[in-house]
């Protein structure tokens, strides 16, 4: 989030405080005189921040999360002129700070925020609708299709994916989270411009109130003065106490929604093609398997690279590198009068914070730089894998519906354990693995197209052999034993020895070395990376505070 936008999204998007803009060719003063002046100005402005006050209750506001995503984010794009100041209400305390760049996709930031409150929601939702759908079908309440032409009596289901997905996909449109979050754009009033300086001037105390700060990240994040001054006040305010800053790439929305749908779409001739004709849905999922691997295959290794650039550009931060909107217009207003350069004051904040601004880079450097680093890197963990691969089991609920409803019994158990252990266990090993590829391969060759689509053909050599061993186990074992159960109950040995195995081989690797990233091994497979809490010492050196 940055303070050019805090200060005017609609007519004028500059960065001038103006009630304490200084003209230097104002009433023929002395060049040393305005200089001196602007010093006591420039002096004044930052202590004021420096002290994390409030300048007065109305600015410290919140507003529920779901307001963010209404008219499709519409509060998200710069172009949009409404006034949304009346959805916020005066708070003691900010539950969650919303920090981002207003240089990066909107579109990315909303579906990255419908993911992190809606997601779960909509999971929960979708579950409960396939099971409330497989009950139903089971005991008779529900049409079926006809899938069998050998038993034109027997009735396939349908419900429980079709359900799942329509329940999920509503209910992560349009669920309304009631977390109370500061969100810029809502939460500062854009017409009356007392206020807007005041909030402004109170920004570094509304950091101080906020429980959680939620940087959603892309490649501009880390390039904007105003969202590492955020990074620093909230480091600062934070100093001796416990704190959550949880950090999410924007590439997590869009690569989530995809790969919920494609998961869905892969695993819907499960429950609608002949059933006599069990080799169109293996060829079907072969074909639509390279098609998103390939796809999958760039874009992860696309994010990889982008986290490694900002590895680079937390490792080499410096304040006079960063980039700020008052700078860009040579500080000049709209009206073409000279204004005070925001980042002389923030650079004073920095300083009475941590002592200089070099400390507070050098803090960055070193605590920040890995801990925002490795989060990024443990995003797509094994929480978010059982969530985008719950059509899988929709799917598989649904066959067994189909076997309960013929009253057996046995085959619709073992297709429900089946299937449970293939979304809980199978699943998130094929997508570790596959991310693990993506990021030894991450490398792009820009002299060399050819050689970029080889290292996406090497990703995709790998991971089919992956694939098809996973699903081969599963239909291999409904070969033998002839009991249902019995097979059922082998193929969960099966997975678990294969989990427990695969679980070993990344703690062996963890055992190795922590160096933050996933190709090393102790990424893959953490826990805990939905928030990150910040050492208390993060901020200490060179603090005079």
């Amino acid at each position: 989030m940055e303070s050019e936008h805090r200060v005017a999204l609609e007519d004028d998007p500059s960065l001038e405080i103006r009630s304490h803009s200084i003209s230097r060719s104002s009433m023929g003063s002395p060049a040393s005189a305005v200089a001196r002046s602007e010093s006591a100005a420039l002096a004044r402005l930052a202590q004021r921040v420096a002290d994390m006050g409030i300048t007065r209750p109305e600015v410290l506001r919140v507003v529920p999360a779901y307001h963010a995503f209404q008219r499709c984010g519409a509060a998200f794009r710069s172009s949009t002129r409404d006034e949304l100041y009346h959805m916020s209400v005066a708070s003691e305390e900010i539950p969650c700070f919303w920090s981002h760049s207003w240089h990066g996709g909107h579109r990315k930031k909303v579906l990255t925020l419908l993911t992190i409150y809606n997601g779960p929601a909509a999971i929960a939702c979708g579950f409960l609708a396939a099971l409330s759908m497989m009950a139903l079908f089971s005991y008779g309440q529900l049409p079926g299709i006809q899938r069998d032409r050998r038993e034109p009596e027997k009735l396939s289901s349908t419900w429980s994916l079709c359900a799942g997905i329509s329940v999920a996909m509503l209910s992560f449109l349009f669920w309304r989270p009631q977390k109370k979050v500061f969100f810029d754009r809502i939460c500062i009033n854009e017409t009356d411009v007392d206020l807007k300086y005041d909030a402004i001037l109170s920004l570094a105390g509304m950091l101080k109130r906020s429980s959680e700060m939620l940087v959603l990240w892309d490649s501009s994040w880390s390039e904007r003065l105003w969202c590492l001054f955020e990074l620093a006040a909230f480091l600062k305010s934070k100093r001796n106490s416990k704190q959550v800053l949880t950090i999410r790439p924007t590439f997590l929305g869009p690569c989530s929604v995809c790969a919920f749908l494609g998961m869905s779409l892969a695993f819907l001739p499960v429950t609608t093609f002949p059933a006599q004709r069990y080799s169109l849905p293996a060829i079907f999922l072969c074909v639509f398997g390279t098609l998103s691997i390939c796809g999958c295959s760039m874009a992860f290794r696309g994010y990889f690279r982008s986290v490694e650039r900002l590895k680079e550009q937390l490792q080499s931060v410096k304040l006079e590198q960063t980039r700020s909107l008052c700078c860009d217009t040579n500080h000049r207003d709209a009206e073409g009068r000279q204004v005070i350069c925001d980042r002389e004051i923030l650079k004073e904040c920095v300083a009475l914070w941590f002592g200089s601004t070099e400390a507070f880079e050098e803090t960055v450097r070193r605590d920040v730089a890995e801990l925002v680093a490795s989060e990024l890197d443990r995003v797509f963990n094994r929480r978010w894998s059982i969530a985008v691969s719950m059509p899988m089991f929709w799917a598989l609920m649904d066959c067994s519906a189909t076997h309960w409803k013929t009253q057996d019994l046995p085959r619709a158990v073992a297709w429900f354990v089946g299937g449970l252990s293939l979304w809980i266990l199978s699943a998130p090993i094929f997508i570790d693995y596959f991310i693990y590829l993506t990021y030894l391969f991450r490398h792009q060759n820009p002299s060399s197209r050819v050689r970029d689509w080889g290292q996406n053909l090497a990703v995709l050599l790998l991971t089919l052999p992956a694939l098809l061993g996973l699903l081969g186990v599963f239909f291999l074992v409904r070969l033998f034993p002839p009991k249902p159960l019995l097979r059922g109950g082998l193929y969960v040995a099966v997975m678990l020895t294969l989990a427990t195995t695969h679980q070993v081989v990344k703690w062996l690797r963890n055992g190795r070395g922590r160096c933050g990233s996933v190709g090393c091994g102790s990424c893959l497979g953490k826990t805990g990376p939905w928030s990150m809490e910040v050492p208390s010492e993060a901020g200490s050196t060179g603090s005079t505070a």
